[in-house]
């Protein structure tokens, strides 16, 4: 919920995300910046295109240890 919605209706929870780089060949994770807004997030990860190689990708911080754990995508 964003933060203006969360004022208004007496939510003031907010979600932590990560930017996690992704190695194609390989499928390791590796952790770039953690503890971000959503909209950090994205703009960090739109600063990283994707190539042939690797691509960046965000995700709920909450999330991310199962993430980072699983091999599949």
């Amino acid at each position: 919920m964003n933060t203006f919605l969360g004022r208004i209706f007496g939510t003031t929870k907010s979600e932590s995300y990560s930017v996690v780089r992704i190695n194609k060949a390989s499928q390791k994770k590796q952790v770039l910046k953690s503890n971000l807004t959503r909209t950090e997030a994205m703009k960090l990860a739109k600063k990283y295109p994707s190539n042939s190689r690797s691509q960046v990708v965000f995700v709920k911080s909450s999330n991310s240890a199962n993430f980072l754990e699983n091999r599949n995508l």
